[in-house]
């Protein structure tokens, strides 16, 4: 393992060397952001569905949809539909905004052109609900990387919605948030990515059945999923394994209804290292083929049985990535 990686990362040095890190300034700006949304607000004229939001960066943004009664909202179009919005946020933090509403026309609802039928104006007032979460939050992907730092606050939304032909609604059950967020993020001339993965897939034909195994371990993500389909029905599992270049040990549970136990160690039987090139793109990988010698055990409502993981049933492999792209004039 420490030689292969040595000259993996010997022969990716001309790859690094080739452009240079970071030569164009971070992206880095602060949002403050209020919004207010509104899933199903209901009276005696019919049914509305809204949101609303400001930003320092991008300004107002939203939509407002009404149903008059007795129509379903789950089953039909709406009767109007906001074709252009305008919001702010009062120096008390409450938000208002207003809404152009049309009788939706050629949107695929109905046919004709849409008609204009007056405005809808939202007033809200808004007040904190329980402490404000903090949030950092960083992102890494090679020589990239993108933070977020800041709170979202819950708020309580009080209020009305005024709506052309529909009346005034009380708001309830809306839900109201501000966000104060600082964003950070690079822009390398060069992003460079690596992936470092060991996969392996087993299928068997049994008697009455068959077994399925899909296993996997990468930076991102540590799984391994069983489907086990015998006389006695069929069963699924998803569970966290120990699973690496040496080998696999797992214990997934199938549906509440048995268990599946995986052991085998993994021989590497051959190595393939190869590197591509384009204009602005290099890749370089090193495929490591596994062999597989083991046993995996499933015990179901069905009975039990052992089954030998071999290579002829299982194919399995460690790949690890390393790949370049450079963006010149970003």
């Amino acid at each position: 393992m420490r030689t292969r990686f040595t000259i993996f990362a010997a022969l990716t040095v001309p790859l690094i060397i080739a452009a240079p890190a970071a030569a164009h300034a971070p992206l880095d700006f602060t949002e403050d952001a209020t919004s207010v949304a509104c899933e199903a607000v209901t009276s005696e004229a019919g049914t509305v569905r809204l949101t609303a939001s400001v930003s320092s960066p991008s300004g107002p943004a939203g939509f407002l949809l009404f149903w008059a009664a007795p129509t379903d909202p789950a089953f039909a179009p709406p009767t109007l539909v906001s074709l252009g919005m305008d919001a702010s946020v009062e120096a008390d933090g409450s938000l208002v905004a207003t809404y152009d509403m049309f009788i939706p026309g050629d949107l695929g609802i109905t046919a004709g052109e849409p008609v204009f039928v007056g405005t809808a104006e939202l007033t809200t007032k808004l007040s904190p609900i329980g402490p404000a979460q903090v949030i950092d939050e960083i992102t890494r992907n090679g020589n990239s990387q993108f933070r977020i730092q800041g709170t979202s606050q819950a708020l309580a939304v009080v209020g009305s919605l005024t709506i052309p032909i529909g009346g005034t609604f009380e708001l309830a059950g809306c839900m109201g948030e501000r966000e104060v967020l600082a964003f950070f993020a690079t822009q390398p001339d060069a992003d460079v990515s690596t992936i470092d993965r060991t996969r392996v897939e087993c299928f068997w034909v049994t008697d009455d059945g068959f077994v399925a195994l899909e296993a996997q371990a990468d930076e991102d993500d540590v799984f391994a999923q069983v489907l086990v389909i015998d006389g006695s029905g069929a069963y699924f599992g998803l569970g966290v394994p120990s699973l690496s270049p040496d080998g696999i040990d797992a214990i997934v549970a199938l549906d509440s209804a048995g268990s599946a136990e995986i052991s085998a160690d993994f021989t590497s039987f051959e190595r393939i290292k190869f590197k591509d090139k384009s204009e602005n793109h290099w890749v370089m990988v090193t495929l490591n083929l596994l062999s597989v010698d083991g046993t995996i055990s499933i015990d179901t409502p069905g009975g039990q049985q052992a089954i030998a993981m071999d290579d002829a049933s299982c194919l399995a492999d460690s790949r690890k990535v390393i790949s370049l792209t450079t963006t010149p004039g970003r």
